[in-house]
């Protein structure tokens, strides 16, 4: 399986479509700059359509997380309003 993590960096390890992919939107790329960055630098050309199909295919989507909201907000609360608590799942 792709990754979009190298271990010990924060580099792409290598230029697959499904990494370079992944990395931009883990890191919150909005698409059109995803699609700009993979024409531009890496001679990927695809359609926002195409994109999008991509990211369903790879289980990536920024309307339902996978995870649970409320814990992270809470997470988040406790670490800028109430730092001498700590944080309990």
């Amino acid at each position: 399986m792709a990754t979009a993590y190298s271990e010990n960096e924060d580099v792409v390890e290598d230029n697959t479509e499904e990494v370079l992919i992944k990395y931009c939107f883990y890191r919150g790329y909005q698409y059109k700059d995803i699609l700009d960055l993979l024409a531009t630098y890496h001679n990927i050309e695809i359609s926002e359509r195409t994109l999008h199909g991509r990211l369903r295919m790879y289980g990536l989507s920024r309307r339902n997380p996978e995870y649970d909201v409320n814990v992270h907000k809470k997470m988040i609360y406790l670490c800028y309003y109430d730092p001498s608590d700590t944080i309990k799942s």
